[in-house]
C-alpha cells in the first residue's frame, strides 16, 4: 500500500492518463463504426442519404468523445505544470484552456430545449 502512495504522489499523471486514454479508446472506436459504416455506401452510392444520417452522428460522436478525452489530459497536464510535475510551454496551455473555454460557450450556445 506504501508504494501505491508513494507512486500516486510520485507521478499522479499516470493515474489520471489511464482512464482518459481508455475513453479515448472509446471514442476512437465509435468514430470507427460510423465512418467505416457509412463510407460502403458512399463509394457504392447504394445507400439512401436518410440511411446515412445514423452513421455521421455516430463518427461524429466518436470525435467529441475522442477530443474531450484529449482536451481533458491536456488540462490535467496543464494544472499539473503549476505543481511542478510536468513541464508545459505557456502558449500551449492558453490554447488548450482556449479551446475548452469555447467548446463550453459553444456547447452552451446550440444547446436547446428538450435535448433536440
Amino acid at each position: 500500500m506504501d508504494t501505491l502512495l508513494h507512486n500516486l504522489a510520485e507521478n499522479p499523471l499516470l493515474y489520471v492518463g489511464i482512464p482518459l486514454s481508455v475513453y479515448a479508446v472509446i471514442g476512437f472506436l465509435t468514430f470507427l463504426r460510423g465512418f467505416i459504416g457509412g463510407v460502403g455506401h458512399l463509394v457504392t452510392n447504394s445507400g439512401h442519404n436518410e440511411h446515412q444520417e445514423e452513421a455521421r452522428v455516430r463518427a461524429t460522436w466518436g470525435f467529441c468523445i475522442a477530443l474531450a478525452a484529449f482536451l481533458a489530459w491536456e488540462s490535467a497536464r496543464f494544472v499539473a505544470s503549476w505543481f511542478g510535475y510536468t513541464t508545459m510551454h505557456p502558449i500551449f496551455g492558453f490554447s488548450v484552456v482556449t479551446l475548452l473555454v469555447l467548446w463550453i460557450v459553444y456547447t452552451a450556445v446550440t444547446s436547446t430545449k428538450g435535448g433536440h
